[in-house]
């Protein structure tokens, strides 16, 4: 090439402008992981905080969801014990001025082995507390004598029972002042006012509807409906004596299935922190009716003679005189224990525990709850149940828990007329 073309391509390459490389240098990748490490420890300890407040608020509110629902059911079924029968009219008198009957202190029943006729312990009693062992959760036991869930209920006949005898087809024929919604079926208690002895009869035939000689028939023999009725049972011979005189009480009420009433239990599983609902009617064995709830303790709420306003708070224990309520006639002015007639209301305290499980904040001992629910009145606890951690799980304090309590006037007992 000449010395012309040499000078060009020699400007042309002294007029070339470089582009610098790019990239991070060592010292700058560094840099940008250190700070990236910062920032993500603050991002975890946030969502950490975070997590830990949303589990505790998830775990609050499913523990006042399920104990809420929890003693609405319980609390539902308490309020309407003793449903169908006036149960209040064979518990026994109050009080020596206001004296109806004694109290059916002894039963006449029988049960023919028939299907339809379930012999089974007969109670009174529209509600029973059952004092946990050892300080464990309470059993409620609750009675109907009539279907509270049939929308068709017509209130029992209770009338007074003037006489029994045979008609001229040797069946027993119990005539009575009324019979208003008695049907063939039925079952019809029979209350003595001289003594402490009640007879439970069947109706086993169309009841009569004449005026002035309503007649309730209750032939023996078995079947469905005869089955309660003994065949050694003469209403010439008066054995037993079903009427004694002209004030005997008869009340019609309908058996339930599985025997003269019909009960719904509800009881703890401590192993599944669960309350469980048995009804013999719809032939439920210990479902589960509500999630979370570990302990259930339960009190009689206990009227003075003569009075429905409760003056004091029982536990159900042979220590305080109250694990066995039945009917029975006193004297006036002073309560006797037991007496199924003085129970006025029943108090209840659940204890719900959340689903989320807390670990420790700090060290190995949980801290989710503090304080003593065994000590009523500790730290929001109840303020009079006794909740006992012996039954719970030995990690009970990484749960959250919430109390509820409520005072539950039994109706159906209150209204009764003793």
């Amino acid at each position: 090439m000449n010395s012309i073309g040499e000078s060009v391509m020699g400007r042309h390459r002294a007029g070339q402008h470089r582009i610098p490389a790019s990239g991070f240098s060592l010292v700058e990748v560094m840099v940008g992981l250190v700070i990236g490490m910062v920032a993500m420890i603050v991002v975890m300890q946030v969502f950490s905080a975070s997590e830990a407040t949303k589990r505790t608020t998830t775990g609050g509110s499913d523990a006042v969801t399920n104990g809420a629902m929890a003693l609405y059911l319980v609390k539902r079924e308490v309020a309407m014990a003793g449903w169908g029968l006036d149960a209040s009219l064979y518990m026994g008198k109050t009080s020596t001025t206001t004296s109806i009957v004694p109290g059916c202190v002894t039963l006449n029943h029988f049960c023919s082995g028939d299907p339809s006729c379930v012999s089974a312990d007969w109670s009174f009693a529209p509600v029973t507390i059952t004092d946990g062992a050892g300080g464990g959760p309470d059993t409620i036991t609750v009675r109907y004598f009539s279907d509270p869930e049939n929308g068709n209920f017509v209130p029992p006949s209770t009338g007074t029972a003037y006489s029994n005898a045979q008609d001229a087809s040797s069946v027993p024929q119990l005539k009575v002042s009324a019979n208003f919604a008695c049907k063939v079926g039925d079952l019809v208690l029979v209350g003595d006012p001289t003594g402490t002895t009640c007879t439970l009869v069947q109706v086993s035939g169309a009841p009569g509807t004449t005026t002035g000689n309503l007649l309730l028939p209750h032939q023996s023999g078995g079947g469905s409906t005869h089955a309660y009725n003994d065949p050694l049972w003469d209403p010439v011979t008066g054995k037993p004596p079903i009427v004694t005189s002209n004030v005997t009480l008869a009340t019609c009420f309908t058996p339930s299935n599985t025997g003269p009433s019909s009960q719904r239990i509800y009881s703890i599983d401590a192993g599944k922190g669960a309350l469980l609902r048995s009804d013999t009617r719809a032939g439920i064995a210990g479902e589960t009716a509500a999630d979370g709830i570990v302990d259930m303790q339960a009190q009689y709420g206990i009227a003075a003679d003569g009075s429905q306003k409760v003056s004091s708070w029982v536990d159900a224990t042979p220590a305080a005189g109250w694990d066995s309520p039945a009917p029975k006639a006193g004297t006036s002015g002073s309560t006797t224990t037991n007496r199924l007639q003085n129970i006025k209301a029943v108090r209840i305290a659940l204890l719900a525990r959340s689903a989320q499980y807390e670990k420790p904040s700090s060290g190995s001992s949980c801290d989710a709850t503090t304080g003593s629910p065994g000590t009523p009145g500790t730290s929001g606890w109840s303020t009079w149940a006794t909740f006992k951690t012996d039954n719970y799980v030995a990690d009970w304090r990484c749960y959250r828990y919430k109390a509820f309590e409520i005072v539950v006037p039994i109706r159906n007992v209150m209204w009764g007329t003793s």
